[in-house]
């Protein structure tokens, strides 16, 4: 978020000051959007109701990595449960609300190998749920759709789907 409150000033962009604070609203709601479909209405919100230049801005440098940056996405691609943007950072700071500052190694030793076998456990549960979770197809069961989420995790099968939807556009043109 300090990246955008830098880059999207009035100084810069030539907007108000309530256009900056409007768009840094919506930014900082399209960064903790739960899932794809929310992160898109809150942008078709953006691009609806913010001025071109923070929308030009905004789609040229953040847009096209918007799974880098926003909570939903980052869940969706395979970070159980740790939404730091470095994983070292995430243990470390796990570490620290453990662990006094003055201990000993053999405490630090210890309690480490406790939060080690903690998040080791958390994270085959995680996994585990995702397993085990049956996700209901309204497509009918000779469908492809129906067989690809069948096989596949809900994540694999997201793709596979996509691509099916994006096959149906293309069109078989035979150059003379």
């Amino acid at each position: 978020m300090r990246s955008f409150r830098r880059e999207i000033t009035v100084d810069k962009l030539g907007i108000t000051p309530g256009q900056r604070l409007f768009s840094l609203e919506l930014v900082h709601k399209m960064a903790y959007a739960k899932s794809a479909r929310d992160y898109d209405q809150l942008h078709e919100q953006l691009v609806a109701n913010c001025p071109k230049n923070v929308i030009n801005y905004f789609d040229t440098n953040w847009h096209p990595i918007r799974a880098q940056w926003t909570m939903g996405m980052k869940f969706s691609t395979g970070c159980f449960m740790n939404t730091t943007n470095n994983r070292l950072e995430s243990f470390n700071s796990k570490l620290k609300s453990v662990i006094d500052r003055y201990s000993s190694l053999e405490n630090l030793l210890e309690n480490n190998f406790i939060i080690l076998t903690a998040l080791r456990t958390e994270r085959d549960h995680t996994a585990a749920i995702q397993v085990q979770k049956v996700t209901i197809c309204s497509q009918p069961e000779d469908s492809p759709v129906f067989k690809y989420r069948s096989q596949l995790t809900s994540y694999a099968a997201n793709f596979v789907v996509e691509q099916i939807s994006l096959a149906s556009n293309v069109s078989n043109r035979r150059s003379r």
